[in-house]
């Protein structure tokens, strides 16, 4: 064992010399085993939460070792045992700091997860303080539908030095092989497994294997037509798009059962911390989303984050969906030196969650809202204040109804507030939108992006290389108006070639998406930008856009 001469407990460590911890001069250091008496699970919604009873230790760190919980690290034994009992360890510890350490240059194959880590993630991290997991070009191999992790109502939590990938991968590539009006043939590199009663979820979707492109095949399924021969069936209403696959072209096929949320959902869901950071980290492919990162507090931090295909890899993509999906924030968020390769969706949807009125008292300015995305889940939300700015629109006429501030929070849940403006007409199209809830002063800086960013809220992006940009409010319910936003030092680029405009600023609505809508988005600054390969920038008549 190794032991402290100050005044803390004593605590096992593995018997290895290599496991045993140097103590520094500030803190003592020591690596821990799992103990029985204590919980061998992290507390989790809706759970009862489990606290070790005992003296808080302020100024010790424990070093939770994966191993001391029988992690092998050998890239083919099912480590995901060991490392949600490490994790659980060390959330319910007190210790001032608690680090769960990975080997460097290991692979952790993670195939299952205990029954108890919700929504089937590695990483159950739930009701936690000071705990930092960290590896050094540490690989996590998981197979799907197994998540990465769950970061909710915790303070000072961390995740650094990963590699994270999926074996087997969440796609495939088919070579198409024969075409008709409302389907595309494929002969595929390896069998697709079509699980039994599988239907397709609503969103499923496949890509030619292109780097400049990334143009959606919407399907609702498969048939097998022999060995490594598969019929994909095009959506009704997307059937044109058969017609433009090209005999022997490479697509991008998704997996039945593991792509498009099949399963799973987010790599991360990220919701109602007051701090987290995340670093050093390499994401080679997954399933559906990549970071969901929701009603948040504080401050966060995400740097040296990377999405981009295993080295050698032929295949231009890295996940489904979306890499940053960043909604109902309060917390300033900041990301520095990120680099996006070819993902299916949005780089970054920087935006917040639209609201629609369950009352209206119109004499006194006071009206009831709900969510229209998440249900109970945005009960989270950081409270509304007074003074808090607000923008109100019909989606469906393209009307402004009004622009103000809270005069007075009656309730918090559900949102019930006194507007300081009359607004002249609320209804059930009307759609509240509040700004402090758009992830405020957030700053993406010194990265690269090679897809879209799409963009609602206040903000600035530094020093910062696109290749798509749109500044908007579209027809569904994610807002508020886009206004505020700076783009300073960033060079803009096409990959589709000379003629293309990379940056699309406007709004939308869903009666008649050809008219202009009344709300308009507002001081959208392009101070020292470069634009490269293609046009500069779309605005729609009546945007606010300054160029320096």
């Amino acid at each position: 064992s190794v032991t402290d001469s100050s005044d803390t407990e004593s605590v096992s460590a593995d018997s290895s010399s290599e496991s045993a911890q140097q103590i520094s001069s500030t803190e003592s250091e020591n690596t821990v085993k799992p103990d029985s008496s204590k919980p061998s699970h992290s507390v989790s919604s809706g759970k009862t939460s489990s606290k070790v009873d005992s003296t808080p230790e302020t100024s010790k760190t424990k070093i939770f070792k994966v191993e001391s919980y029988g992690a092998k690290g050998d890239g083919k034994t099912n480590d995901g045992e060991a490392i949600s009992k490490a994790v659980a360890a060390a959330a319910a510890d007190s210790s001032a700091k608690k680090i769960v350490q990975f080997q460097a240059n290991k692979t952790y194959r993670v195939t299952g997860v205990p029954e108890s880590n919700d929504n089937n993630r590695l990483f159950d991290l739930q009701y936690a303080e000071n705990v930092h997991i960290q590896g050094s070009n540490t690989k996590i191999l998981l197979k799907s539908p197994v998540r990465i992790g769950v970061i909710s109502e915790s303070d000072n939590c961390s995740i650094s030095g990963f590699i994270f990938d999926y074996s087997p991968k969440p796609f495939v590539i088919g070579k198409v092989i024969g075409k008709g009006g409302d389907y595309i043939d494929f002969s595929t590199t390896e069998e697709i497994v079509i699980p039994s009663g599988w239907t397709a979820p609503s969103t499923f979707y496949a890509f030619r294997n292109k780097e400049n492109e990334r143009l959606h095949f919407f399907s609702t399924g498969y048939t097998k037509l022999g060995a490594k021969q598969y019929r994909f069936h095009i959506k009704p209403g997307s059937t044109g798009q058969a017609a433009q696959a090209v005999m022997g072209e490479e697509f991008i096929l998704p997996v039945p059962g593991t792509s498009h949320a099949d399963g799973g959902g987010s790599a991360f869901s990220i919701n109602k911390n007051k701090s987290f950071q995340m670093s050093d980290i390499k994401i080679y492919s997954l399933p559906e989303f990549g970071l969901d990162i929701r009603c948040n507090e504080g401050r966060m931090s995400f740097t040296n984050i990377s999405f981009r295909p295993e080295p050698g890899s032929k295949i231009h993509l890295v996940c489904w969906r979306d890499g940053f999906h960043v909604k109902d924030n309060s917390a300033q968020i900041v990301w520095d030196k990120c680099d996006i390769g070819p993902i299916g969706d949005d780089a970054f949807n920087l935006s917040s969650v639209c609201m629609k009125p369950t009352t209206i008292n119109a004499s006194k300015d006071t009206f009831t809202l709900a969510p229209m995305e998440g249900g109970s889940t945005y009960a989270g939300r950081p409270s509304l204040k007074a003074g808090d700015e607000f923008v109100a629109y019909d989606n469906f006429s393209g009307e402004l109804i009004g622009e103000g501030k809270i005069t007075k929070v009656i309730n918090t849940n559900p949102v019930t507030f006194q507007s300081s403006v009359k607004l002249p007409k609320v209804d059930s199209n009307t759609y509240f939108c509040f700004y402090s809830y758009a992830n405020p002063n957030y700053v993406v800086k010194n990265s690269t992006i090679e897809g879209t960013v799409r963009v609602r809220c206040p903000g600035i992006f530094e020093n910062f290389n696109i290749y798509w940009l749109k500044v908007e409010n579209e027809t569904y319910f994610e807002g508020p108006i886009p206004k505020n936003i700076t783009f300073k030092g960033c060079s803009f680029q096409s990959l589709s070639g000379a003629g293309k405009n990379i940056v699309q600023i406007g709004t939308r609505y869903k009666d008649n998406t050809s008219a202009p809508a009344q709300y308009k988005c507002k001081n959208i600054v392009f101070q020292d930008c470069k634009w490269l390969g293609g046009s500069s920038y779309s605005a729609e008549p009546g945007n606010e856009v300054i160029v320096k």
